[in-house]
Formats: C-alpha cells, sequence, structure tokens
C-alpha cells in the first residue's frame, strides 16, 4: 500500500488485483483434535472415551482460491477500496471436515505525504463446514502504516470482530473479541531482499453465548525472516506464541483453562515470471492446555500454484 502512494494515482483512476492459486498437501490432524482416545473428566470421576471425530485425524487435502481487490481513488491521497477472498478445502477421507471460507471487506484509505497511510474499513465472513453453515465474523478494523526510514516501517492495529455460530451446538462459543496490535518492519540487505519482521497483539473475547469457559484475555507475539536467492526465490520462515487465559472455571474438568499455542513455517517462494508462482511450505502447530481435550498438535505440508492478475 505504502509503494501505491509512491506510485500516485490521479483523482478517478481504478486500480485492480486479483489472484487465482490450487494447493495440494497433507494435513496431520485436519480436525485440530487431541491425539487422545480417552480423557479423564473430574465431574464424573472416571475417564471418557472420545468419539473418532473428536480425536486427531489425518488426511490429504486439495484447496482452491480466490481474491481480489478494487481501488477507486477519490483524490491524490484519498481511495475507496473493496476486496475479497474464498478458500474451498477438500479433504480426500475426512469429508466432515471440509470447508468453505469467504471474506469481504470494504473500507477507505488516506495517505499522509509518501510514506503514511491510515486504513478503516468494514469486514464480513462466512464459514462452511462439512457444506452446511458454521460460523459468522462481522468486524470493523483500524490500521495506520507508516515509514520509519527508507527500510523500516511500522504500523498499528485495532480491531473488533462479533463471532456468532450458526451450529446449534456451537453458538455456546459466542463471542465478541477486540484486539490491538503492533508491528515492525526492516529491510536489512535490498540486493538480498532480506527483511525481518515482529508483531504483537493483545485482546480480550467476551463471552455472550455462556460459553464454560467464560470470557478469555489473549496475547501473542510472531517474528519472521525472508531472503531472496538469485532474482526469482525466496526463502521466509515465521515463528508465532500465544497464550490465552480464561476467566471461568470449567465445571467439567474443575480447572480455570489455560492454553499456549506456538506455531512455526518454512516455505520456498520461487515466481516464474511476472504473474506465475510456486510455493512449497511446511507448518507446525502446537496448543498445550491444562485441560486435556483442547491440546493438540498439527502440521501441514503443502505446495501451492497461483496466479496473478495485475
Amino acid at each position: 500500500h505504502l509503494a501505491r502512494i509512491r506510485d500516485g494515482t490521479a483523482p478517478g483512476g481504478v486500480q485492480v488485483s486479483g489472484y487465482l492459486d490450487v494447493m495440494a498437501g497433507r494435513d496431520s490432524n485436519v480436525n485440530s483434535a487431541t491425539g487422545q482416545g480417552q480423557i479423564f473428566v473430574p465431574v464424573f470421576g472416571f475417564s471418557v472415551q472420545l468419539a473418532p471425530s473428536s480425536q486427531r485425524t489425518p488426511d490429504n487435502f486439495a484447496s482452491f482460491g480466490a481474491g481480489g481487490e478494487v481501488s477507486y481513488a477519490l483524490s491524490n491521497n484519498t481511495s475507496l477500496f473493496a476486496a475479497g477472498d474464498a478458500r474451498l478445502r477438500w479433504n480426500q477421507h475426512a469429508d466432515s471436515f471440509s470447508y468453505s471460507q469467504y471474506d469481504m471487506r470494504a473500507g477507505v484509505q488516506q495517505a499522509f505525504g509518501s510514506d503514511k497511510l491510515l486504513r478503516a474499513s468494514v469486514s464480513a465472513q462466512h464459514y462452511e463446514l462439512d457444506h452446511n453453515r458454521y460460523r459468522g465474523v462481522g468486524g470493523l478494523n483500524v490500521e495506520w502504516r507508516g515509514a520509519i526510514d527508507a527500510a523500516s516501517q511500522f504500523s498499528l492495529l485495532g480491531a473488533g470482530n462479533r463471532v456468532r455460530y450458526k451450529d446449534a451446538a456451537q453458538t455456546p462459543n459466542d463471542a465478541d473479541l477486540m484486539v490491538l496490535g503492533a508491528s515492525y518492519t526492516r529491510l536489512l540487505n535490498a540486493a538480498s531482499r532480506t527483511s525481518i519482521s515482529v508483531s504483537v497483539i493483545a485482546g480480550y473475547e467476551t463471552d455472550v453465548g455462556q460459553r464454560i469457559d467464560g470470557d478469555r484475555k489473549l496475547h501473542g507475539v510472531r517474528a519472521g525472516w525472508q531472503t531472496g536467492i538469485g532474482a526469482n526465490i525466496d526463502l521466509y520462515a515465521s515463528a508465532g506464541y500465544q497464550s490465552s487465559r480464561f476467566e471461568t472455571r470449567n465445571v467439567i474438568f474443575n480447572a480455570q483453562r489455560k492454553d499456549n499455542q506456538t506455531d512455526a513455517t518454512l516455505g520456498v517462494l520461487w515466481r516464474v515470471d511476472r504473474v506465475w508462482s510456486v510455493r512449497p511450505q511446511v507448518t507446525y502447530m502446537r496448543n498445550t492446555s491444562n485441560i486435556d481435550i483442547y491440546a493438540f498438535d498439527r502440521y501441514e505440508a503443502s505446495i501451492t500454484l497461483r496466479r496473478d492478475f495485475k
């Protein structure tokens, strides 16, 4: 977005971009479930056998994605934008965990000089699981980005989301989430396209569906690195940590839930030409919890073919 400011757009000008991609891979835990077959439940005083759908399920998958953004310049510094993304994923055997997700956003952005940008938008998400309506999210987002110098950029983010489940069994998880975040990116070497980034978030989720664990406080940190090999290949890696603390003692497990989630990603981006790219990637995620049923680990290996439209 800062590059677009520097390039400049005349009033009345329209910019359009989009993409299509296809992905295939292997997921060790498509339902993000525990690997245990039995869970001890203190309120009962004995262990309960979990149904297969509540245990870790590995599978192969294929995915299709598409998206685009349109912006219209009201003046040299102000523009409107609208964008959308769709992601459909099919599992080879565990079809009940196949999903489709549709995201939409629209808003206004205001440039201040050639190196600062303020964006405000509304967003909506529609999520279907096993071909049934599962969850809807509506949000308000405000983001400020600015260049500290020629090689550094800083941004601040504020977001409020209204999360509502359409599946009757999940409506107790309805919540309102507020998040604040900040990020810093620095270009270390222009010739090799080497850069690093770090971001932090803090948030509070208000329980509105009588969730058994109540409200939630969360905070997290993420770091990323990227470097180029030759003109057309980039290596990248990222790692993140998020802590969640729930405020109501779970009466079934007789504990106040505490989760710690870590993840790491390693990938390669090969730009075949100006519009085609290939991206092999490996991701690992681990969630630890003092309530065993919420603990899981998961890895995903994939390769993506993407076509950009600029």
